[in-house]
């Protein structure tokens, strides 16, 4: 449907893909109620994807979620 999407990829200082950290930070962030999904290659992206009409309150309550998320994820 009509929507917007953003993304974010994730890679290891050498430049590689990292798949698995992508994978976890999808799964943490789906335990803080925020769906995401892998997307990429190789896996290393973390899509986001909202309608147009999200409210600025519903958006600020799911970054606040996923960098919640995020901060849990070991490095």
């Amino acid at each position: 449907g009509i929507g917007a999407m953003r993304a974010l990829e994730f890679r290891h200082a050498s430049g590689q893909p990292d798949a698995a950290r992508a994978f976890a930070v999808t799964q943490a962030a789906r335990a803080h109620g925020v769906f995401v999904s892998l997307s990429g290659m190789d896996d290393n992206i973390v899509r986001f994807q909202f309608p147009l009409t999200l409210s600025q309150k519903d958006l600020d309550d799911g970054l606040d979620r996923f960098i919640a998320a995020m901060n849990g994820v070991k490095k």
